[in-house]
C-alpha cells in the first residue's frame, strides 16, 4: 500500500508499506527523487509521532533557518 503526501514546497513523500518495512520516496516539485529511505514500521510510526508536534509555521521557521545555514555553508 502505497500512501502520497504532498510538501509545502510542491513536492511530494510517499510512503510504501512492504510487509515489517516501509520505504519513504522523497521527490522534488519536478517529481526527482532526492532520497529514498528504508525503515521499520516501528521507527516509521516514531518519526510520524515525532512530527506530529509541530504545526505549520514552526515547519516554515525550521525550513527557513535550515535554507539559510545552507546558504552560508555555501559563500
Amino acid at each position: 500500500m502505497t500512501q502520497r503526501y504532498n510538501t509545502f514546497d510542491g513536492g511530494t513523500i510517499d510512503v510504501e508499506t512492504r510487509g515489517a518495512l516501509v520505504d519513504l520516496h522523497l521527490r522534488n516539485a519536478a517529481g526527482r527523487t532526492v532520497a529514498t529511505v528504508e525503515m521499520t514500521e516501528d521507527d516509521a510510526a516514531r518519526l510520524i509521532a515525532n512530527l506530529g508536534g509541530s504545526d505549520e509555521d514552526a515547519l516554515e521557521e525550521a525550513y527557513q533557518d535550515g535554507y539559510r545555514d545552507g546558504e552560508e555553508a555555501a559563500a
